[in-house]
C-alpha cells in the first residue's frame, strides 16, 4: 500500500537501521543490517516512498565499513538500485529528488572507498549512470 505524501511512516520505521549500523560494533551485526535491508528493497521497492533516505543513509555509512562483507554487500544493492529501480524511486513526486541526491551521496561514498579501486571505479560509472536515467 503507498504511503501517503504527508506521512513519513517509512522513514520513521528505518531509521533504526541507521542507529544500529553507525554504532553497532558487530561486524555481524552491521552485515545483517544490509541483509535486512537488502531483503526489504527486494520484496516492497515500489511502495517506499519516504524510506529511501534511510536506505541510503544506511548504505553510505555501510561504504565506510572496515569489513569488506559489509561494504560489498551494501554495493552490490546500491548497484542494483541505480541499474534496476532508479527510474522508479526518481519518478515518485514527493521523495523522488530527495532520494536521488542520497543515492548519488551514497555512490560518493563507495567512490572514496580506498580499499577497492575497481568498487570505487564502478561507483563513479553508476553516478553517470544516474545522470543518464534522471535524463529520460
Amino acid at each position: 500500500k503507498d504511503e501517503l505524501t504527508s506521512f513519513h511512516f517509512q522513514r520513521d520505521f528505518l531509521k533504526p537501521f541507521d542507529s544500529i549500523i553507525a554504532n553497532s560494533p558487530s561486524a555481524v551485526i552491521r552485515e545483517l543490517v544490509v541483509r535486512c535491508l537488502t531483503q526489504v528493497v527486494r520484496s516492497t521497492s515500489r511502495n517506499i516512498k519516504s524510506g529511501w533516505k534511510n536506505i541510503f543513509q544506511v548504505l553510505n555509512i555501510a561504504a565506510r565499513d572496515n569489513t569488506d562483507t559489509v561494504v560489498v554487500l551494501a554495493f552490490d544493492l546500491v548497484k542494483k538500485l541505480v541499474e534496476e529501480t532508479l527510474l522508479q524511486i526518481t519518478s515518485d513526486a514527493s521523495h523522488g529528488h530527495v532520494a536521488y541526491a542520497d543515492c548519488v551521496g551514497c555512490l560518493t561514498g563507495f567512490a572514496r572507498n580506498k580499499h577497492n579501486v575497481q568498487m570505487s571505479l564502478e561507483s563513479v560509472r553508476l553516478m553517470t549512470l544516474c545522470t543518464q536515467i534522471t535524463l529520460q
